[in-house]
């Protein structure tokens, strides 16, 4: 015996633990499934709100702060190095935005044959495709965003709803 708060007597009875019966078992896991496919549910429904609050987020970082595209940009033309001749395709909102950007990206490369920014309005704001003599880069946040739900959804155990 002990002696808990405000003077009560606490009494601990030891008991010798017994098999649980067969309901018992059935109980329990009938349980741990509703509690795993809760689970299971809870996961789901936050990953889709994880990829749609970075969906809104960088939309509206794209769409508000230059430095975000500018970095667009600049990984799309470093993937494009060695070419002789560039042509940097946007959304018509970003061509003034982008045509500074690859300015900044270029200004320590070696030197280019003809460079222009042209307006795509087929690309989502933010979107960059840097076309060249040896082929098309793309640096797009919302096609690799849905790339990587897509491959979220593809890993899943079983179709989700």
């Amino acid at each position: 015996m002990s002696t808990g708060a405000r003077g009560l007597t606490l009494v601990r009875a030891a008991v010798a633990p017994s098999a649980p019966d067969a309901s018992t078992v059935a109980w329990e896991l009938a349980a741990r499934a509703r509690f795993d496919r809760a689970l299971s549910d809870a996961h789901d429904t936050l990953a889709t709100l994880a990829f749609d609050v970075a969906e809104g987020i960088i939309g509206r970082a794209v769409t508000v702060d230059a430095a975000v595209l500018g970095a667009l940009v600049a990984q799309a033309v470093a993937r494009a190095r060695g070419a002789r001749r560039i042509l940097a395709c946007v959304h018509p909102d970003d061509v003034v935005t982008a045509r500074l950007a690859l300015a900044e990206a270029l200004s320590d490369g070696a030197p280019l044959e003809w460079v222009e920014v042209a307006a795509d309005p087929s690309l989502p704001r933010g979107a960059v495709a840097v076309e060249t003599e040896r082929g098309r880069v793309t640096a797009d946040w919302a096609a690799s965003l849905a790339l990587a739900r897509s491959r979220w959804v593809a890993s899943l155990p079983e179709p989700r709803g």
